[in-house]
C-alpha cells in the first residue's frame, strides 16, 4: 500500500459533484495507409503489454474511517484495461461534436471504488481517431501525465516490440484491518497532521519577521479574485473549445521583453480576456487573478518535498486586462510573474504539500458539496478567476501504434468559483490549447477563442511592422 501524499489526498477530496477533479489529454491520431482507425482492442493490447510501465493505473483508492488517517493506493484485484476503455462506435460529423463529446467526457464521474481513470475512443469520417484520456488528478500532476504518455506512444512508427513490453509486476492487495487501519490513523496524526501542522506555524512565524512582507501578500491575495461574470457558483455541464498558437509567434513576442514563452500566453491571454468582456458589453475589469501551477519535477532537491504523485505548487498572478498594448501587456506580466514567484519561493515548496496533510480530510469534501448547494461562490470573491497551466512539450512527433499523432490538446479542471480552465501544452511548432469552462459562468465559449486569435493577430501585425 501506498499512502497518498497530502497534496494527492487534497485532490482527492476537493473532487466535488460539480468540481470533478479530472484531468488529460485529447489526442488526434491519424489513420494508417487505407484509413484504419485504432480499435480498442488494439489499445487494449497495448496496455496490457507494457503494464509494467503503468502500474499506477491497477491501483484504486482505499480511504480509512473517519478520515483521520490519509488514503492509500491498493491493487485492484478485478483490474482489467477493456473495462477502463470504451468507445464511440458512430463517427462525428463535425467538430463541434467532438467538443460536447470532450466536455461530457471530462464532467461524468468515475467510480470511486475503482482505478480512477478511462479512455474513450471516437472517430471523424476522414478516418482520424481522437482519443480522449480521463485521469485523477489525485494520480497525477501534468507532468506526471506526460510520463505516463511516454510510457505508451513511440517515437517512430514501427518500433520494436520486443523492447517495448514489459511485464506486470503486480503487488498484492492489502486492505487494512479495523485494528490496523485505527493504529494507522493514530500514526498519520501524530506523524503526519500534527508535524504539518507545526510546520506551517513555525514557517508563517519566521515570515512574520522578514522585511520583504511575502507572507502579508500571500494572505492578501487570498480571496482576492474580481467578482465577474467568469467566477461563481460552478453548474454540472462543461464546454470544451481548443485552438493552436503558432511557437514561432509567441517565442518572437517574448524575445522583445526578453520574457518567456509562459509569459507571453498569459498576456495573450489578458488580452483576449479584456476583447471578450468588452465585446459582450461587460464592466471593463482592471486585472483578473489566474492560478498559475507550477511543477517541481526536477526543480527541488532529494527529500525537500515529500514522495507524490503530484510535485507541484502554484502561484497566483494578476492578469492586467486593462492594458492599451500587447506590449505593455507582456511587460506587466512578466513583472506580475516575478512578483508571485518570490511570493511562492519565500514561503517554500513544501508549504502546499504540508498544507494538504493538515487539511486533507472527507470534511472538505463536505465542504465543497455543501458551498455548491448554497451557491457560495455566487456571493463571495473566487479565490482565482481561472487557471492557466502551460505544459512543455516535444518539437518531434510522436507515434501511437504506427499511426502519428497529429495533436496533443490537454484538459484541465475546473475548482468552485472559477469558471474557466485554460491548459497548453506544446508539440511540434504549435502550442495546443484545451478550454474547459463551465456553461454557467463563460456564457460564449465561441467568443472566447475568437478573442484570444484575435489578441494573437494583433501580437503578429506588431512583430511584422517592428
Amino acid at each position: 500500500m501506498d499512502k497518498l501524499s497530502g497534496i494527492d489526498a487534497g485532490f482527492w477530496y476537493l473532487h466535488g459533484k460539480n468540481s470533478p477533479m479530472y484531468l488529460g489529454v485529447v489526442l488526434r491520431v491519424e489513420p494508417k495507409i487505407g484509413g484504419t482507425g485504432i480499435s480498442v482492442e488494439e489499445l487494449v493490447e497495448l496496455f496490457a503489454a507494457r503494464r509494467g510501465r503503468l502500474a499506477d493505473l491497477t491501483k484504486k483508492v482505499w480511504t480509512p474511517r473517519f478520515g483521520i488517517g490519509f488514503p492509500h493506493w491498493v491493487e485492484d484485484d478485478e483490474f482489467d484495461f477493456a473495462s477502463h476503455i470504451v468507445t464511440e462506435s458512430e463517427p462525428f460529423d463535425q467538430a463541434d461534436e467532438l467538443d460536447v463529446i470532450v466536455a461530457d467526457f471530462f464532467v461524468t464521474h468515475l467510480d470511486k471504488d475503482r482505478p480512477p481513470w478511462q479512455i474513450q475512443l471516437c472517430y471523424d469520417h476522414d478516418g482520424n481517431t481522437f482519443i480522449l484520456v480521463k485521469l485523477h488528478h489525485a494520480l497525477l500532476d501534468g507532468g506526471l501525465g506526460l510520463e505516463i504518455l511516454a510510457a505508451v506512444v513511440d517515437l517512430e512508427a514501427n518500433p520494436d516490440p520486443d523492447e517495448l513490453s514489459v511485464p506486470s509486476k503486480q503487488a498484492a492487495t492489502k486492505i487494512l484491518s479495523p485494528i490496523d487501519s485505527a493504529l494507522e490513523s493514530i500514526i498519520d496524526l501524530v506523524n503526519g497532521r500534527i508535524p504539518a501542522f507545526l510546520n506551517l506555524k513555525r514557517r508563517f512565524s519566521d515570515q512574520r519577521k522578514e522585511p520583504e512582507g511575502y507572507l502579508g501578500a500571500a494572505l492578501g491575495s487570498l480571496f482576492a479574485g474580481t467578482r465577474c461574470e467568469i467566477s461563481g457558483a460552478l453548474s454540472d455541464q462543461r464546454e470544451f473549445r481548443s485552438l493552436s498558437l503558432p511557437l514561432a509567434v509567441l517565442s518572437a513576442h517574448a524575445s522583445r521583453t526578453n520574457s518567456t514563452i509562459n509569459n507571453a500566453l498569459l498576456s495573450i491571454i489578458a488580452g483576449a480576456m479584456n476583447r471578450y468582456f468588452e465585446d459582450r458589453g461587460l464592466d471593463p475589469i482592471e486585472t483578473l487573478l489566474a492560478l498559475v501551477p507550477i511543477s517541481l519535477r526536477g526543480q527541488s532537491k532529494e527529500g525537500e518535498i515529500p514522495s507524490s504523485k503530484n510535485r507541484l505548487t502554484g502561484m497566483l498572478v494578476s492578469l492586467p486586462t486593462s492594458a492599451q498594448s500587447p506590449l505593455e501587456r507582456l511587460e506587466m506580466t512578466t513583472r506580475a510573474v516575478a512578483e508571485s514567484r518570490a511570493v511562492v519561493d519565500s514561503l517554500g515548496a513544501e508549504v502546499l504539500f504540508e498544507f494538504g496533510s493538515f487539511v486533507a480530510t472527507p470534511l472538505i469534501s463536505m465542504a465543497v458539496d455543501l458551498a455548491s448547494d448554497l451557491s457560495l461562490f455566487d456571493s463571495i470573491k473566487p479565490l482565482f478567476n481561472l487557471v492557466v497551466s502551460n505544459l512543455s512539450g516535444v518539437n518531434f512527433p510522436l507515434y501511437l501504434l504506427g499511426r502519428r499523432i497529429s495533436s496533443i490538446i490537454p484538459v484541465g479542471p475546473l475548482a468552485e468559483g472559477s469558471g474557466l480552465n485554460i491548459t497548453a501544452y506544446s508539440y511540434l511548432d504549435k502550442m495546443e490549447v484545451g478550454l474547459l469552462s463551465c456553461p454557467r459562468l463563460v456564457k460564449d465559449p465561441d467568443l472566447l477563442v475568437a478573442s484570444i486569435n484575435a489578441e494573437l493577430d494583433e501580437v503578429e501585425r506588431i512583430q511584422v511592422t517592428v
